[in-house]
């Protein structure tokens, strides 16, 4: 983030993540001060509560996503929105991968139900594209 911020020369920045990459951004925003450099935060099919889809994988990554894991138990504890960041969410009633669907969503975000789509299809449904969009110029 800073050699991105120094590159631009800009003071935040807009995150858009897919999937774990919601949970790697949020600690960084919360646990490595990285808050007060986020403008937008967004997160497309995030398993923000755990996913039982994890339940069925051996690695690290597949750990930490199971529902009650240490690490989203810590991730999740307190303000689950920290600091001055837009914190967005996005979800579908048809994602196979995130179970259960309220797992996206976020105490403090603007959490916004997609159409029926797919995990992956999420991030390049032409709706979705929009309202992530005006959500960050928002």
């Amino acid at each position: 983030m800073d050699r991105l911020l120094a590159a631009t020369g800009a003071s935040k920045v807009d995150v858009v993540t897919h999937s774990m990459g919601g949970l790697s951004s949020r600690y960084y925003a919360k646990n490595l001060e990285g808050s007060g450099k986020i403008d937008a935060w967004v997160s497309l099919a995030g398993p923000n509560h755990g996913t039982d889809w994890a339940n069925g994988c051996g690695y690290t990554s597949c750990f930490e996503m199971r529902i009650g894991s240490a690490f989203l138990t810590s991730l999740n504890s307190g303000d689950e929105t920290p600091g001055t960041p837009r914190y967005g969410t996005w979800w579908s009633p048809c994602d196979t991968i995130i179970n259960p669907d309220s797992s996206v969503s976020l105490s403090g975000a603007t959490n916004t139900q997609a159409a029926c789509l797919g995990h992956n299809a999420i991030g390049s449904d032409p709706t979705v594209y929009g309202q992530v969009r005006d959500f960050i110029n928002g």
